[in-house]
């Protein structure tokens, strides 16, 4: 009997998630298409192409995301 095309997808998965070094490589090159998909459907923009005002609003994001990140990363060590 066949398999569907669902089982097939999750055999290779499966097969990929066995060889760490390959299933990182496969999410790095799937994360990056992804990316690149979302950019060209318009989701998200490069700061490239923000006005002033949203380029504060995004710096000012990654600021708080990144003192989280230290204070989370400083609690670990503890």
């Amino acid at each position: 009997m066949a398999m569907s095309s669902k089982e097939r997808m999750a055999r290779l998965r499966a097969k990929q998630r066995a060889d760490r070094a390959s299933h990182e490589l496969n999410k790095q090159k799937e994360r990056r298409e992804q990316n690149q998909r979302r950019k060209e459907t318009g989701q998200f923009k490069s700061v490239e192409n923000m006005t002033p005002r949203e380029k504060l609003q995004v710096k000012k994001r990654w600021r708080q995301n990144y003192r989280e990140y230290r204070e989370r990363r400083h609690l670990q060590t503890f």
